[in-house]
Protein backbone atom coordinates (compact mmCIF):
# COMPACT_ATOMS: atom_id res chain seq x y z
CA UNK A 1 0.00 0.00 0.00
CA UNK A 2 1.18 3.47 -0.81
CA UNK A 3 1.82 5.12 2.27
CA UNK A 4 0.93 8.39 0.58
CA UNK A 5 -2.46 7.11 0.31
CA UNK A 6 -3.31 7.37 3.63
CA UNK A 7 -1.70 11.05 4.64
CA UNK A 8 -3.65 13.35 7.12
CA UNK A 9 -4.20 16.18 5.07
CA UNK A 10 -5.13 18.70 7.62
CA UNK A 11 -1.92 18.63 8.85
CA UNK A 12 1.77 19.28 7.63
CA UNK A 13 3.13 17.55 11.50
CA UNK A 14 0.97 14.64 10.64
CA UNK A 15 2.52 14.36 7.12
CA UNK A 16 6.20 14.81 8.16
CA UNK A 17 5.46 11.69 10.94
CA UNK A 18 4.37 9.79 8.14
CA UNK A 19 7.04 10.24 5.63
CA UNK A 20 9.56 8.91 7.95
CA UNK A 21 7.79 5.47 7.59
CA UNK A 22 8.39 2.54 5.62
CA UNK A 23 6.67 1.09 2.63
CA UNK A 24 3.87 -0.65 4.91
CA UNK A 25 3.33 2.98 6.66
CA UNK A 26 5.30 1.99 9.95
CA UNK A 27 7.80 3.78 11.86
CA UNK A 28 10.88 2.23 13.29
CA UNK A 29 11.01 1.66 17.23
CA UNK A 30 13.00 4.67 17.70
CA UNK A 31 11.03 7.27 15.94
CA UNK A 32 7.32 5.53 17.86
CA UNK A 33 9.90 6.28 20.95
CA UNK A 34 10.79 9.45 19.87
CA UNK A 35 7.23 10.60 18.95
CA UNK A 36 5.79 9.73 22.12
CA UNK A 37 8.56 11.28 23.99
CA UNK A 38 7.91 14.10 22.52
CA UNK A 39 4.42 14.45 23.62
CA UNK A 40 4.93 13.52 27.05
CA UNK A 41 3.78 10.02 26.83
CA UNK A 42 5.56 6.77 27.68
CA UNK A 43 6.27 4.16 25.61
CA UNK A 44 4.72 1.69 28.03
CA UNK A 45 1.22 3.61 28.12
CA UNK A 46 1.48 3.22 24.35
CA UNK A 47 2.25 -0.66 24.33
CA UNK A 48 -0.05 -1.20 26.70
CA UNK A 49 -2.86 -0.03 24.91
CA UNK A 50 -1.64 -0.66 21.54
CA UNK A 51 0.94 -3.51 21.72
CA UNK A 52 3.38 -3.21 19.00
CA UNK A 53 1.49 -1.26 16.14
CA UNK A 54 4.11 1.21 15.23
CA UNK A 55 1.58 2.36 12.10
CA UNK A 56 2.27 6.20 11.70
CA UNK A 57 -1.40 6.63 11.65
CA UNK A 58 -2.40 4.42 15.19
CA UNK A 59 0.13 6.32 16.88
CA UNK A 60 -1.00 9.57 15.60
CA UNK A 61 -4.62 8.27 16.29
CA UNK A 62 -3.20 7.64 19.90
CA UNK A 63 -2.14 10.96 20.51
CA UNK A 64 -5.06 12.52 19.31
CA UNK A 65 -4.24 13.53 15.93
Amino acid sequence: MNKYAQRFDQSEYCNSVIDCTNEDGNLSEVNVIQLLSDHGQSYYDYAEDCGHDYHANSVLSWLGY
